[in-house]
């Protein structure tokens, strides 16, 4: 490539992007996204916290208020490398002191990943209590951009009826430890950020399905009633195409899937989607709920289906996916470097 041409290039490039600025408020609101109503962690007096929406190569400016009275806070980009922007990363006590009660801190960094990511505190237990939200990094350039009509994004996150501080002291007290110490269970399953969710759609359509984990603790799966995916991004990563079909999608706490996902050619009726919790991770009692349902709407005159019930697992092995740009292993190895890693109790807390 000519420099002449290098430098055009890199000139639209910079023409195209633009700087996107958010000022918020991070304040207590008080909903019920269950039906059971309690204090959550707010933007601008708003929960579920705003969807960011950038392009790639976008400047993205954040001012944010700390209104929470006793807390300090903090974002974190979930999935955002930083490079050469570290200190813009939200990872109290690692890149950044939080920030107190009152005070103010801009968060400024430019954004050269497209794909699916997701924000959230990363002080305390926070982000459990309604500190996140989405982020859409979109990319004309991306493998899959020509392939979809609209987009949809679905977040799945178990919820708790406990406020994180005192859910922590209890996990982490004498009395827990003696008893197992298992962690606190969730109350129930949330699809984008509700129950019951209805989620429309129009027929003979492909969606960029977005697809993101944003709970807590338990991981979660997904299917969505005789509908099938075909994944093409994971954690920010484009892959090559794989056909997902009808198996069921296993997604841990914090990561992104996105897939294409045509629609039907009929509006005649609409159908359930599935989200449940792991329950090899929470150890049920007898009558524990792991499952949310929502709805994919096509015709609001329709009535909503039952919820799914899924009588047998076949999940989706992941370990078949390859990166999209076919980056090649980086081989030989030189030098092996082993961690190994415990836990240990401290005047009574693991």
């Amino acid at each position: 490539m000519s420099p002449l041409l290098f430098s055009l290039l890199s000139l639209g490039l910079l023409a195209a992007a633009k700087t996107v600025t958010y000022d918020w408020e991070i304040t207590w609101v008080t909903t019920k996204p269950d039906g059971f109503e309690r204090p959550v962690i707010g933007i601008n007096g708003q929960w579920p916290p705003p969807t960011v929406e950038v392009d790639i190569g976008d400047r993205l400016v954040v001012q944010v208020t700390n209104n929470l009275g006793n807390q300090s806070t903090s974002l974190h980009w979930h999935g955002i490398e930083q490079r050469g922007t570290n200190t813009m990363d939200g990872s109290s006590g690692a890149t950044q002191c939080p920030i107190p009660p009152q005070a103010k801190f801009t968060y400024d960094f430019t954004i050269n990943q497209g794909g699916t990511f997701w924000y959230h505190s990363h002080n305390q237990g926070q982000y459990p209590d309604g500190l996140r939200g989405v982020i859409i990094v979109h990319d004309q350039n991306a493998p899959y951009a020509d392939k979809y009509d609209e987009e949809l994004t679905i977040t799945l996150s178990d919820w708790y009826h406990g406020e994180m501080p005192d859910l922590i002291y209890e996990y982490q007290s004498k009395s827990n430890e003696d008893a197992g110490g298992n962690e606190p269970k969730p109350d129930s399953t949330l699809i984008n950020d509700s129950i019951d969710t209805k989620i429309s759609v129009k027929p003979d359509k492909t969606y960029l399905l977005h697809v993101i984990n944003s709970g807590n603790w338990a991981g979660q799966a997904i299917q969505i009633e005789d509908h099938h995916f075909t994944l093409v991004e994971v954690d920010g990563v484009y892959t090559d195409a794989v056909e997902v079909g009808s198996k069921n999608i296993r997604i841990a706490t914090g990561q992104r899937w996105t897939f294409l996902m045509d629609t039907k050619n009929s509006t005649d009726r609409n159908y359930a989607i599935w989200a449940g919790m792991d329950v090899n991770m929470i150890a049920p009692p007898p009558g524990y709920n792991p499952n949310g349902t929502a709805y994919l709407v096509y015709n609001d005159n329709k009535p909503l289906p039952p919820p799914l019930v899924i009588p047998s697992f076949d999940f989706f092995d992941d370990i078949v996916l390859v990166p999209a740009d076919h980056m090649p292993l980086l081989e030989p190895v030189d030098q092996r470097i082993i961690m190994t890693t415990g836990w240990a109790n401290i005047d009574g807390i693991q």
